[in-house]
């Protein structure tokens, strides 16, 4: 099963963004792992692969960083009527002495011109 998020930019053209089975996405937190991936195409029929959207590895603004054991069920957030990505939400597990608990994780996003 593909889990993703896909929705049109300012210029027409669609997006998705993917959970990647491919590879390991579950690491125990051990290393960096490819899990998600970024699709476009500009008339919603032809995709293309457009490379890693993410991985396991999260640095927060205060400077730390976590490898989650996974980040599953990507969605894009838009800015307020517009088109602009602005941030990615997954269901991120810790791993650790959290066990297999889940949270949403709120990743912002920048805009590459």
């Amino acid at each position: 099963m593909i889990f993703f998020s896909s929705d049109q930019d300012d210029d027409g053209n669609f997006h998705a963004i993917l959970h990647n089975l491919e590879g390991p996405h579950m690491v125990r937190g051990f290393r960096e792992a490819r899990v998600g991936i970024h699709a476009f195409s500009q008339d919603g029929e032809r995709w293309f692969d457009g490379g890693l959207a993410y991985t396991n590895l999260v640095n927060f603004t205060d400077g730390t960083s976590w490898n989650f054991n996974r980040r599953e069920r990507p969605h894009l957030i838009f800015a307020e009527g517009s088109r602009t990505i602005i941030a990615l939400t997954n269901s991120a597990e810790p791993g650790g002495i959290s066990g297999d608990r889940t949270f949403t994780l709120v990743q912002g996003v920048k805009r590459v011109e």
